[in-house]
């Protein structure tokens, strides 16, 4: 099989799977147990800490292994936990178990991704790189938007909730998928011609240029996971009153803008060694948190989650982009760009949870994500110039 078409298929699955159970734990702790943000961010802050932790092990080990063998433990790994969350009863047990399926995943996303780097040449990368970007939102835009509906489809009360319905669907989609790797071989991309070869960067350049760009991913990832956590308490205050159906809308919404911005990059080379698309991305980060920090309708919470899926296609492509070709070995470069991704969903929920016990409001976690954005945008600005005059 093409390896663009096995990594693609490979991580819309994955991805779907993953993001229906990630809102599904934010939905399980606030209905089932009644968690306010402190505890919302805890749950966020240690399933996240767990995965940058497991990147950091699983990436670089992969060049030993080799690459299917730590897939296929993932994907079991995975589908074991999911099962197993069917059967939770507290909201310590929901933290652990979340925290051990972050970890599992881990095995999974900066494997596959030197997986993948190791079937493109250098002049199928951009292309295959996209292919696979464009395979795992469309499942993260999917699962992101089933994970409320399935609840909402399976409670037994006309307007609750079921959380165990959607690990069920998350069960099954893995079964599918570890089908799909443990039978399939990608092909090599060979000569396959889609564009010219890239120009080189000198070493200095490519260090900045990969270093901000994993800088400025891991403050998307941040705000993302913030919202994923803090905004089921925010949500359910009597003058919004969204369900979990319709945030779930909100976060697909975000994630298919990402899917565009994705598109977008395959058709321009002219982002390439350049630093403009770092402070592009911190620039939506800002309008979008701004607008989901004074939201009092759906519609402005979903034009903020359009401003931050802007952010993520520009942040997440220049990250993965420069860490596969930069690093000399691409586990290493996919485990820096995946441990970064865990970092910075962890740091979300933390200050989200953080803001929320201090100032006792649920708005508080999202000007906490405004002030995150400026002192990321600051620090950028002044790495940049200190690079430059040294």
């Amino acid at each position: 099989m093409r390896s663009f078409l096995f990594f693609a298929v490979a991580a819309f699955l994955m991805d779907g799977l993953a993001n229906v159970a990630q809102l599904n734990d934010a939905f399980f702790a606030h209905v089932a147990f009644q968690a306010d943000q402190t505890e919302q961010g805890i749950l966020g802050v240690l399933s996240a800490a767990g995965y940058a932790i497991g990147c950091l092990l699983f990436g670089p080990l992969s060049e030993r292994t080799g690459r299917r063998f730590p897939v296929i433990l993932a994907i079991t790994s995975n589908l074991v936990l999911l099962v197993i969350l069917t059967r939770c009863e507290s909201l310590a047990g929901l933290i652990a178990l979340s925290a051990a399926r972050k970890i599992s995943l881990s095995m999974f996303w900066p494997v596959i991704m030197a997986w993948m780097a190791d079937s493109s040449s250098p002049r199928t990368f951009a292309f295959d790189l996209c292919s696979f970007n464009i395979g795992w939102t469309i499942g993260a835009g999917t699962g992101g938007w089933a994970a409320g509906h399935i609840g909402h489809w399976a409670a037994s009360i006309p307007g609750g909730y079921d959380p165990v319905a959607a690990y069920w669907v998350s069960a099954v989609v893995s079964v599918g998928l570890l089908a799909w790797i443990a039978l399939l071989n990608p092909h090599l991309s060979g000569s396959r011609f889609h564009g010219p070869e890239p120009e080189p960067l000198s070493l200095e350049t490519a260090k900045t240029l990969l270093a901000l760009a994993r800088l400025s991913n891991a403050t998307v990832y941040a705000l993302t996971s913030l919202v994923i956590y803090m905004l089921p308490r925010l949500a359910d205050l009597p003058s919004i009153a969204i369900s979990e159906g319709t945030q779930s809308d909100i976060f697909a919404v975000r994630t298919f803008t990402g899917l565009v911005i994705f598109i977008l990059m395959l058709a321009s080379r002219g982002w390439h060694g350049r630093i403009y698309p770092v402070f592009l991305c911190l620039a939506f980060c800002l309008f979008g948190m701004t607008m989901m920090a004074v939201a009092a309708s759906f519609t402005i919470f979903l034009a903020g989650g359009v401003f931050i899926g802007v952010a993520l296609g520009i942040s997440y492509t220049i990250s993965l982009y420069y860490s596969l070709s930069v690093p000399q070995t691409k586990g290493k470069g996919s485990a820096g760009h995946e441990a970064l991704v865990g970092v910075g969903s962890a740091v979300g929920p933390m200050i989200g949870g953080l803001a929320a016990w201090i100032f006792d409001t649920p708005r508080a976690p999202f000007f906490a994500g405004i002030v995150l954005v400026l002192i990321v945008a600051a620090a950028a600005a002044f790495a940049l110039r200190s690079d430059r005059t040294g």
